[in-house]
């Protein structure tokens, strides 16, 4: 079940890829791989309006750079104010708006976001819409 990854990946275009060293679309283990690879701190990223804290930022990287690959067709247990969204937004630097089983949940590149990806995200599910 890589239904997370498989929703970002399908918002993503070759340019984006190859901002992460990859010159395909990547089979989900790929692309977790990459985004780990190319982690950082998302300084440039509001949630809801806020800036986090910086405290917040280290969590979430440090969240990313331990996340286990082997753990991929396992599911991925995404949270409200998920680091790899952060990473996404920060890196794309894209506005993400996530349907969160109701609430909208927002992430918003403070440089410049010409494009918004649009997901939704029930307690079992992540998908594009």
């Amino acid at each position: 079940m890589t239904c997370f990854f498989d929703g970002i990946i399908d918002s993503l275009d070759l340019r984006d890829f190859r901002k992460i060293g990859l010159t395909y679309k990547p089979a989900p283990l790929i692309f977790a791989k990459a985004m780990k690879e190319n982690n950082k701190i998302t300084e440039h990223v509001v949630w809801q309006g806020v800036k986090p804290k910086d405290k917040e930022l280290r969590e979430n990287y440090d969240r990313i750079k331990s996340y286990d690959l082997n753990t991929i067709m396992q599911g991925y247990d995404c949270s409200s104010s998920e680091p790899f969204l952060f990473l996404v937004s920060e890196l794309f630097k894209v506005k993400i708006e996530v349907n969160f089983i109701g609430s909208m949940i927002y992430y918003n590149n403070i440089e410049y976001s010409p494009r918004t990806f649009k997901f939704a995200n029930s307690r079992g599910h992540f998908r594009k819409i």
